[in-house]
């Protein structure tokens, strides 16, 4: 993602881009290459926040791509926020918190009646389940399918309890009923006001099945009609109205019933940059980097090919 991010940066006019890498990383070639990109190396943990905010305090605008547990990304807003010179050019710590806390977005998105999975605490100690079998447990605050599982009997549920005893110390698990449909990515470029400048297409999502959730892949667009992706925009507005603080680009987790008369249900709101940004800048010329640093400057509409772009993670790594 940083990668793509910084390639899409530097197509801009007179944008001089700087970032920061890991000195046990050895850099992408075509950052050698570039005259209007600066790397700074990391030598540390605390070398990297000092020189994160150094060059903070440099920039005009400040893009964060960081995961949202351990209050990564939020105190990295937090940062920027503190600032009197630079933009951030993402979603405001505020809303960073609330989407990270699973319980609490999903308590808020209800009482708003925004259409989503009912969610409650769960305690690995008593294993008292609110809802019917099968159910899905995971991290109150968590990225990536971590310690995520669909239980739909008594003995796997004590399997998998073991495990989060052995893994998850120190961290708060949720529960909600599964929900069957098919599993979708969507996303948003928002300006500050809480307006939505450019829709993505949904795509669908390509999980593994072995419970775990893990994410694989998706392609784009999904296989929605134009109904339904107007479904998920609707949901994506007014969304936006009941968080606030959304800004730049924003991914939505969904799941998208098969029936047109039955509405898409919000899963997840990713308050940063999502690993379906790589599939959705093959689907158009348009450089989406700019409509998020400029969204001022984007007066056309995005043109998306119509075309299937089909992205997998195992191509990252062959």
């Amino acid at each position: 993602m940083l990668t793509a991010m910084i390639a899409d940066l530097m197509r801009i006019p007179d944008v001089q881009v700087t970032t920061t890498r890991d000195a046990r990383l050895p850099p992408p070639a075509a950052w050698n290459e570039s005259t209007n990109l600066d790397v700074s190396t990391i030598s540390s943990p605390r070398h990297e926040a000092d020189l994160f905010r150094e060059l903070s305090l440099q920039a005009d605008s400040v893009f964060v791509i960081a995961p949202e547990f351990e209050d990564l990304l939020a105190g990295r807003c937090q940062v920027v926020e503190s600032l009197a010179g630079p933009q951030l050019r993402g979603c405001s710590s505020q809303a960073v918190q609330l989407c990270t806390d699973k319980l609490t977005l999903a308590e808020q998105l209800n009482h708003s009646g925004i259409e989503t999975i009912p969610t409650t605490s769960f305690d690995p100690a008593d294993q008292n389940l609110r809802y019917q079998f099968p159910v899905v447990i995971k991290p109150r605050n968590g990225a990536g399918s971590q310690l995520t599982f669909l239980v739909d009997r008594q003995d796997k549920l004590a399997d998998y309890v073991e495990e989060i005893t052995a893994s998850g110390q120190g961290m708060e698990f949720i529960q909600q009923p599964f929900v069957s449909g098919v599993a979708a990515s969507a996303a948003a470029i928002f300006v500050r006001s809480g307006e939505i400048t450019d829709f993505f297409p949904a795509g669908q999502q390509l999980l593994s099945n072995d419970g775990r959730f893990q994410y694989l892949g998706c392609d784009l667009p999904g296989p929605f009609s134009a109904a339904k992706q107007e479904q998920i925009a609707t949901l994506l507005r007014r969304t936006s109205e009941v968080v606030p603080g959304l800004n730049g680009y924003v991914g939505f987790d969904l799941i998208v019933p098969e029936k047109d008369d039955q509405p898409p249900v919000l899963v997840e709101i990713n308050p940063r940059l999502t690993t379906g940004y790589l599939a959705w800048r093959k689907l158009t010329a348009n450089n989406l980097a700019e409509r998020i640093l400029c969204p001022s400057a984007a007066t056309r509409e995005v043109r998306w090919h119509r075309r299937l772009v089909r992205f997998r993670l195992d191509d990252l790594t062959q």
